[in-house]
C-alpha cells in the first residue's frame, strides 16, 4: 500500500516598503489566528450535576464556526479607515496617510443595490499562488463588534493571473464608516483542501510594481481576460512537451 503526502500551497503576500506598517503589524495571516475576542470570552459549556444537565451553552462549541475559522487566509486593516457617503458620493481618510479607495460607477452594475455605493479600499498585499487554486473573497463578519455599515461583496479570483486584494465595500447613501486598525475585513478560502503556507515579502517600490503590472490594463475591453490568455500561451510555448508535439505535427 502506497501513502502519498499531498503537495502544500505555498502563498506568497507581498507588500511594498511604503507599506511596512502593514507587514510589520497587520499581516494576511491564517484564518484561525483571528477568533474574535467575543467569542473566546465565552463561557465553556460544562455538564450541572445539580440539574443533571449542560448549562452556559453557547456558540464556542459551534462546529460550523470553528471549521470556519480553521480554512483560508484573513486581510486585517492595516490602517485605521474612515468613509463619509453623502449625496450619492464618497470621501474617505487613513490614518496612515497613504492609502486610497477608489469607485466603481453605478451603471457597471445596473439593477444591483442601485441604492448603494461601491467603495472599493485599495489593499497594498499582493498575493501570489498556483493557477489551479482559485479564492473565494468572504466577509469577515465575526469579526466586526456590530453589524456593519456597509456589505463586503463577494468573488472569486486566480491568484497566479492576477494579484490584487481590493476589497470591494457597497454602502448606502448618508453613512459614517469607521473600519479600524487590525479588524479583519476579509476572508480569503482557498477552492482546495491542500494545506496553505503563506510566505510573507517586504519588497521595493519597483519589485512592488512589477508584480503588481502582470495583470495591467493592457485593453480596453476584457482586460483580465486578455492577458490570462496572454500567460497561458506564454507557459504553453515554454513546455518543452508543448514544442515536441508541435515540432512533429
Amino acid at each position: 500500500m502506497f501513502f502519498f503526502k499531498r503537495k502544500k500551497l505555498v502563498v506568497d503576500a507581498i507588500v511594498s516598503e511604503k507599506h511596512i506598517h502593514a507587514f510589520n503589524y497587520a499581516k494576511i495571516d491564517h484564518a484561525n489566528k483571528f477568533y474574535p475576542d467575543w467569542w473566546k470570552a465565552l463561557p465553556k459549556t460544562e455538564f450541572d450535576f445539580s440539574k443533571m444537565e449542560r448549562k452556559n451553552e453557547s456558540m464556542r462549541l459551534c462546529a460550523g464556526f470553528i471549521e470556519h475559522f480553521s480554512v483560508g487566509l484573513m486581510i486585517p486593516m492595516w490602517s485605521d479607515l474612515c468613509i463619509k457617503t453623502k449625496n450619492n458620493q464618497y470621501i474617505y481618510q487613513y490614518s496612515d496617510g497613504t492609502s486610497g479607495c477608489e469607485h466603481h460607477k453605478l451603471e457597471q452594475r445596473k439593477g444591483f443595490y442601485e441604492d448603494h455605493l461601491n467603495v472599493k479600499i485599495l489593499s497594498p498585499w499582493l498575493i501570489k499562488s498556483e493557477k489551479t487554486v482559485p479564492f473565494t473573497f468572504l466577509p469577515a463578519i465575526w469579526n466586526a463588534p456590530v453589524k456593519p455599515k456597509y456589505e463586503v461583496a463577494i468573488g472569486t479570483v486566480n491568484f497566479y493571473y492576477q494579484h490584487a486584494t481590493h476589497i470591494n465595500l457597497l454602502i448606502q447613501d448618508n453613512k459614517e464608516i469607521f473600519i479600524p486598525f487590525k479588524q479583519p475585513i476579509l476572508h480569503l478560502i482557498p477552492l482546495t483542501e491542500r494545506e496553505v503556507v503563506v510566505h510573507h515579502h517586504l519588497v521595493s517600490e519597483v519589485e512592488f510594481e512589477r508584480d503588481r503590472n502582470r495583470s495591467h490594463q493592457v485593453s480596453f475591453i476584457g482586460s483580465y481576460f486578455k492577458t490570462k490568455k496572454e500567460i497561458e500561451n506564454q507557459h504553453s510555448s515554454n513546455c518543452p512537451f508543448t514544442r515536441i508535439f508541435k515540432n512533429n505535427a
